[in-house]
């Protein structure tokens, strides 16, 4: 059997019992990154300048003041979810909506491990996801890292194509209202998913997924704008007000400082692209979850190296966590292979970026690992 040849054949001649332990393998490496991925990081109340904006979302969260008529930030009425502090009911609410994207996470590794061409691509991408958050995977992009695996769970799925892809929509709307960048980023993943979808099947297949998970969204999207921004019209003054914002804080902050840093920044996109051009033909698989995730890498990118401080948090673990994904989706010993070297280069250019910005710790790094964090 050649290096093309599936996964699966790799165990073909050994005996069952091995072919069972390799399976275990495998699933204790799942429940070993459900574990240590498992929501339960908060902070203080605390003084400074970005917890002071921290303390004015939860503040304004238990407020009459609306969003696009009163307040003008790039976080939106929801925003105070992702960074919660202990005003009103704040903690209770972002507890439960951590469970719940959790929940979703689970159910979408658990139905890629089932799909997955044996044990080794769930270990590498347990390995992988893991090394992602130890290495300080913010919030944000666990809920983009979700929402793409909702929408490939969908395109994998011959039934029921409509439920994961319902539940993509409803979480790509609360991004969309917990913060303007991150809407975008989700968006994109809506979008990308139902071209592949339609590019494969065809316009003129069925299709009632799409219009689910459109719908889903629209709905989700009107129904948090009556409760949150009171009217269509605070809505689109959010949205235009906060693109101001962001691009005039692109163009102020565009400052050269760890020219290193940036090159570091710039090879781990490189690898990445490589490795996808590279497996364009052998396979289609990880192509097509690769598409689903570039706006929302070159969203990271930008998050990370405009001001090419700490921010870079904001690229590396979450373009590691892409690559375990699609290491998931790899179905050939070849495409495991690339996919393992890209995401091992992607982890080592990491450690001198953040070497380099202050930011390297090992002892947390490890706690991540472990799961002790």
């Amino acid at each position: 059997m050649d290096a093309e040849g599936q996964v699966g054949s790799v165990y073909s001649g050994g005996r069952l019992a091995d072919m069972e332990k390799w399976r275990i393998v495998g699933w204790v490496a799942v429940v070993f990154l459900l574990l240590a991925t498992f929501p339960g990081h908060y902070q203080p109340i605390r003084t400074g300048l970005d917890p002071s904006y921290q303390y004015g979302l939860n503040f304004l969260a238990n407020s009459d003041q609306v969003f696009g008529r009163d307040v003008a930030f790039t976080f939106g009425p929801l925003g105070y979810l992702l960074i919660p502090l202990d005003i009103g009911n704040n903690l209770v609410e972002s507890i439960l909506l951590r469970l719940l994207v959790h929940a979703l996470f689970a159910a979408c590794v658990v139905h890629l491990a089932r799909l997955a061409a044996g044990a080794l691509p769930v270990a590498g991408f347990a390995v992988a996801y893991t090394l992602a958050t130890a290495l300080g995977l913010p919030y944000e992009y666990q809920i983009l890292l979700v929402i793409g695996l909702l929408m490939g769970s969908s395109l994998h799925a011959l039934k029921h194509a409509g439920l994961p892809g319902a539940a993509a929509g409803l979480l790509a709307a609360f991004g969309l209202m917990a913060k303007f960048t991150l809407g975008l980023a989700a968006l994109a993943i809506l979008v990308g998913g139902e071209l592949i979808r339609a590019f494969r099947t065809g316009y003129d297949h069925d299709n009632r997924a799409a219009l689910i998970t459109s719908g889903s969204y629209g709905l989700g999207v009107a129904v948090l704008t009556y409760l949150y921004f009171e009217s269509p019209a605070n809505l689109v003054s959010w949205l235009r007000t906060s693109w101001e914002l962001t691009t005039g804080y692109s163009a102020a902050m565009s400052l050269p400082t760890h020219l290193v840093v940036f090159i570091l920044g710039q090879s781990a996109f490189l690898i990445f692209l490589a490795a996808l051009i590279f497996l364009m033909r052998r396979e289609p698989e990880v192509l097509g979850i690769g598409f689903l995730f570039l706006v929302p890498i070159w969203f990271s990118f930008k998050h990370g190296f405009v001001r090419q401080d700490a921010h870079i948090v904001n690229f590396f673990p979450f373009l590691l966590a892409v690559i375990a994904i699609l290491m998931m989706n790899a179905g050939t010993r070849r495409g495991i292979q690339v996919l393992a070297a890209s995401g091992l280069l992607v982890g080592v250019l990491a450690i001198p970026a953040y070497g380099k910005v202050g930011i390297l710790s090992f002892r947390g790094i490890a706690d991540g690992i472990s799961g002790a964090r």
